[in-house]
């Protein structure tokens, strides 16, 4: 990435992820709050809507088994090649690149010590984000196991702040 296209996504993340007087429209921060999960975990979401889509979708206590033991073991494997990265490239989570902007060796990025962001940062690093690789190896594996990417399923958050607790989609993808 280069520097301006860096500083163009610092901006962006700066203006739209702040806590307060944020340009982050009402449906952005809704859905920052449905998917944000209780104590910051959403994979609680993801199992609850795979074992809906199982009990909708699938009959036979052998396929059932099948399907739980597939999606688990591709998130696991998701989330294990997620930390893998973590461990190995260790950027800056935005928090601390907003922060300490001016220490970026980019000159157009400004540093602001006072910024907060909308959501609580985890004690562990960026990249690569654990909630799209599980969300990925799931989604993927519903669509492998079904042999179709195209099935309505429902999504369900615990967090708090949600407004809306259930979300339809109409394909895996």
């Amino acid at each position: 990435m280069n520097s301006q296209q860096y500083a163009t996504d610092y901006n962006e993340v700066k203006t739209l992820g702040t806590q307060s007087n944020s340009a982050r429209t009402p449906e952005k921060t809704e859905l920052a709050y449905f998917y944000a999960g209780k104590n910051g975990n959403n994979f609680v979401l993801w199992h609850r809507a795979l074992r809906d889509v199982a009990a909708a979708h699938v009959k036979g206590i052998e396929d059932n088994a099948r399907l739980l033991a597939l999606a688990n073991l591709a998130m696991a494997d998701a989330v294990i090649a997620a930390w893998d990265s973590k461990k190995h490239y260790v950027p800056w989570r935005p928090v601390t690149a907003i922060q300490e902007g001016e220490n970026d060796g980019n000159v157009a990025t400004a540093g602001d010590p006072s910024w907060q962001p909308f959501l609580n940062t985890p004690p562990y690093p960026e990249y690569t984000s654990g909630a799209n690789v599980v969300t990925g190896a799931l989604t993927r594996t519903l669509a492998l196991f079904f042999g179709k990417d195209d099935m309505t399923f429902t999504a369900t958050s615990d967090y708090p702040q949600a407004a809306q607790k259930t979300r339809t989609y109409a394909r895996f993808f």
